[in-house]
C-alpha cells in the first residue's frame, strides 16, 4: 500500500468513526509557538457542551516502528497547535517505551499510539457490564481499556492500555464503575452523594470533599465529586449520571500531576455512557 492510499484509508476510518464530528484531511493550523502554519494529516473536531474537542491524527508510512523520538517531537507538536488530544498511527506498529513514553507524559496531553491494525481500538474497548435488570454500554477514553472481570465493589475497571490492573493499582492511576438501583435510601443522584459522604466522612473524618464543575453533556443529569484524604495516596473522582431507573457512577483514582488529563477521560466516560435494562430469561 502507498502513503496515498495508507492515508486515505485511515481518513475513511474516522470519518466512519465519527459521524457526528467535523473530519478534515491535510488540514493547515497555526502554531502558536513556532508562529507558523503546521500541516495536520486529520483532524477531527466537534464542538461540545462546554469544549471544542480536537483531535489530530498523525498517520506514519514509517518502515519501523514508532519510537520514543517519535513520541517526544508529537507531543511538542500538539503543544504548539494547542490540541490536547492526538494520535499516531504506523504500518509497523511502536516500541514499548514509545508507548510507555506516550501514556506517562506529565503534560495534559492525551496521546495514543496504534498499530494500523489496530484502528479499531481506537475509540477504546467497549463492554456492557450490569448489575441485576440494569446495565450500561460503557466505552473506554482514549489510551484506556475496559476490564469486564467482576470484582468486589466493581462491575467494571478501565486503566490504561498495555497494563494489567495489578499495574495500574500500583501506578494509583485506574478507574472502575457500579451502578445504583433507586430505592429508599437514596432516590436521585444528589441523595445518592449525600449518602456517600456521610459514609466517606464517617470513614476518615479528615477527609476533604468538594463537588467539581460538571458541564457534560451526558444522556442524563451528571456530577462529579472530589475526595482527598491523607491516608490515600492518590485523589479520588467520582462522576454520576442519572437516569431513569438507577444511577451509575465512575471512580477514578489519580496521581495530582495528571489529574487534570484524567478529569478530561472521566468527562468522556460519562459522556458517552448509554443505559440498558436487561431482561432475564427464565
Amino acid at each position: 500500500m502507498d502513503w496515498k492510499q495508507y492515508e486515505a484509508d485511515i481518513y475513511q476510518h474516522f470519518s466512519d468513526a465519527y459521524p457526528d464530528c467535523e473530519v478534515k484531511a491535510n488540514v493547515m493550523l497555526p502554531g502558536r509557538y513556532s508562529k507558523a502554519n503546521r500541516q495536520v494529516d486529520i483532524l477531527i473536531s466537534r464542538n461540545m457542551a462546554d469544549f471544542e474537542m480536537r483531535v489530530v491524527i498523525d498517520a506514519k508510512h514509517y518502515s519501523r516502528p514508532i519510537d520514543v523520538k517519535d513520541v517526544e517531537c508529537f507531543l511538542g507538536y500538539c503543544a504548539d497547535l494547542g490540541v490536547s488530544k492526538g494520535v499516531m498511527i504506523a504500518p509497523q506498529g511502536y516500541t514499548p517505551a514509545a508507548l510507555n513514553r506516550a501514556f506517562n507524559d506529565e503534560s495534559d496531553t492525551e496521546l495514543d499510539v496504534l498499530n494500523y491494525a489496530e484502528l479499531g481500538e481506537f475509540q477504546g474497548q467497549l463492554a456492557i457490564p450490569y448489575a441485576g435488570d440494569c446495565g450500561v454500554i460503557l466505552l473506554a477514553p482514549m489510551g484506556w481499556v475496559v476490564d469486564a472481570e467482576r470484582r468486589t465493589g466493581m462491575i467494571a475497571a478501565l486503566y490504561q492500555r498495555g497494563r494489567t490492573f495489578e499495574d495500574a493499582g500500583k501506578a494509583k492511576e485506574f478507574a472502575y464503575v457500579n451502578i445504583w438501583a433507586k430505592n429508599n435510601d437514596a432516590s436521585d443522584v444528589d441523595s445518592l452523594i449525600r449518602l456517600q459522604n456521610e459514609k466517606l466522612i464517617s470513614d476518615d473524618p479528615h477527609g476533604s470533599i468538594s463537588m467539581l464543575s460538571c458541564s457534560v453533556d451526558a444522556h442524563g443529569p451528571t456530577r462529579i465529586r472530589c475526595f482527598e484524604s491523607s491516608k490515600q495516596p492518590a485523589s479520588e473522582y467520582t462522576g454520576f449520571v442519572e437516569f431513569d431507573r438507577f444511577i451509575f457512577f465512575c471512580v477514578m483514582y489519580s496521581p495530582t500531576e495528571v489529574s487534570k488529563r484524567n478529569l478530561r477521560k472521566m468527562r468522556s466516560i460519562l459522556r458517552n455512557t448509554l443505559p440498558i435494562y436487561v431482561r432475564m430469561s427464565e
